[in-house]
C-alpha cells in the first residue's frame, strides 16, 4: 500500500487485499435450494414435520423428549406417505407407464 501516494488508492488497495483474504479464508456459502416435498405428503404431514422444529435446540430434558417423540412420529408419517405414493405409482394397467415409473430405480 505504501507504493501509492494518494489516500484513495491506498484505501482501495487495502480493501482489495483485505476482502481477498476474507473471501479466501471464509468463502460465502451459497444457499442450497431445498427439494420440493413429494406429492405424497399432504398438509397434515408437512405441518407435523414443521412442528418438530419448535422443540429442536432447546436444552431441557422434557423438550428433548418431546422432540424425540415428534421426530419419531414424523419419520413414521414420512415413511407411510412415501410407501403409499410408491405403491400408488406402480398400480397401473399399462405396461408402458409401469416401466416409465420403474426405470429410474434401476
Amino acid at each position: 500500500m505504501d507504493v501509492f501516494d494518494d489516500v484513495d488508492d491506498k484505501l482501495f488497495a487495502f480493501e482489495w487485499l483485505y476482502l481477498d483474504i476474507i473471501n479466501e479464508q471464509t468463502p460465502i456459502l451459497k444457499e442450497i435450494p431445498c427439494e420440493r416435498q413429494s406429492s405424497a405428503f399432504h398438509d397434515g404431514t408437512v405441518a407435523q414435520i414443521h412442528s418438530t422444529q419448535k422443540h429442536c435446540g432447546k436444552s431441557s430434558d422434557t423438550n428433548y423428549a418431546l422432540y424425540q417423540k415428534q421426530r419419531n412420529k414424523c419419520t413414521s408419517l414420512r415413511r407411510k406417505a412415501t410407501k403409499a405414493n410408491f405403491l400408488n405409482k406402480f398400480e397401473t394397467e399399462k405396461p408402458n407407464e409401469f416401466w416409465n415409473n420403474y426405470r429410474p430405480f434401476l
